[in-house]
């Protein structure tokens, strides 16, 4: 084989698909826990790759909750990128890494409720689940929407962490 190399040397995006030993050792929602895989219109040729990033905020409580929810294409089109209703007040922001704060919710922002942010997800993604969703640790956000997808590229499973301990640190 060529290592997953495709012509000229390029890695193939089949190559850098996480397996399902790896999704499942690093925590991914698996299709009997989540609420759905993708479904919707379908995967077109021209968005066959999506990156997705979801921003957590933490609520009354303690636990972690979605506040924004992006999608952009292959091509870098934003096909998606909106604020999230929390169903529990929000007690921190975590401003430092969502870049989230209580202006991103004031004066009348418009936001999606969780399950329209699921759905509106599950209509980019289709329902043959062929299209591949790259992001970093894909687990969080999939288990925010309540999602689980087996086609994915995850950079925290690729990449060594800078701070050494192999890939992924737990």
């Amino acid at each position: 084989g060529d290592g997953g190399s495709g012509r000229g040397g390029r890695t193939t995006i089949e190559a850098l698909l996480a397996s399902a030993d790896a999704m499942r050792e690093a925590g991914y929602p698996q299709a009997a826990e989540s609420a759905t895989e993708g479904a919707g219109a379908g995967c077109g040729a021209p968005r066959l790759l999506f990156a997705l990033d979801c921003e957590m905020v933490e609520v009354e409580g303690g636990a972690s909750a979605l506040a924004r929810v992006s999608v952009v294409s292959e091509s870098e089109q934003v096909l998606l990128d909106e604020l999230v209703t929390p169903e529990l007040p929000i007690t921190d922001y975590r401003t430092r890494f969502s870049g989230l704060s209580a202006q991103s919710f004031a004066g009348g922002a418009a936001a999606l409720s969780q399950q329209e942010a699921r759905s509106a997800v599950m209509r980019l993604l289709g329902e043959d689940g062929s299209c591949v969703l790259i992001g970093h640790s894909l687990e969080n956000d999939l288990k925010a929407l309540g999602l689980s997808h087996s086609r994915c590229v995850d950079t925290a499973l690729l990449f060594a962490h800078p701070l050494g301990g192999g890939r992924k640190r737990k």
